[in-house]
């Protein structure tokens, strides 16, 4: 389970059963925890997200 604010780094395996909490970053095989993240990754986190969807919008939607 990858809690709401949660970063999951590329290529990393969360195993069943496991639990990436809120607000941290793990990374590797098997996905470990590396560190909390601060107020400003996750703020740009979700400015990445809202500019993804925004050139989706734009761009690709038909």
């Amino acid at each position: 389970m990858i809690e709401e604010g949660a970063q999951v780094g590329a290529g990393a395996l969360v195993a069943p059963g496991k639990v990436v909490p809120a607000g941290w970053l793990v990374m590797g095989v098997p996905a470990k925890p590396i560190r909390k993240m601060d107020a400003a990754e996750l703020e740009d986190i979700l400015k990445n997200a809202r500019d993804y969807l925004e050139l989706w919008h734009r761009d690709y939607r038909s």
